[in-house]
């Protein structure tokens, strides 16, 4: 990733999100993968729905920047529809539907990281 002396403010600050949505991401994931999410999807719920919410803000700052990339429109295609199967994530949804919204998650998230990378 590029040094942040090199980059804009604006850049600065979008990259800094990104970085901070991909830690919350492995919190997230190691917690889900550790078998400590029984009993608490809603909270992988909220979390995924506020990843989803901060990843579109995102996309939105890094369209302003650069224009308007495919990467970006399939990044927002995604984001929408995991914010959809976690808004329908209920008590009785199952880890592996937990562990695959969150993975879901973490691939948007990687493909951010690597458009902005460039």
């Amino acid at each position: 990733m590029a040094d942040y002396e090199e980059m804009t403010p604006k850049e600065a600050y979008v990259q800094g999100r990104l970085l901070g949505l991909n830690e919350l991401i492995k919190l997230l994931k190691d917690a889900v993968e550790n078998g400590e999410n029984a009993g608490s999807s809603a909270l992988v719920k909220t979390v995924v729905i506020h990843i989803s919410n901060e990843m579109d803000s995102i996309i939105g700052d890094l369209r302003d920047q650069h224009g308007d990339h495919p990467v970006l429109r399939q990044a927002a295609q995604k984001s929408e529809e995991i914010k959809k199967q976690a808004e329908e994530m209920d008590d009785e949804t199952g880890p592996q539907e937990v562990k695959k919204h969150v993975q879901a998650a973490d691939d948007l998230m990687k493909n951010l990281v690597s458009l902005k990378s460039k």
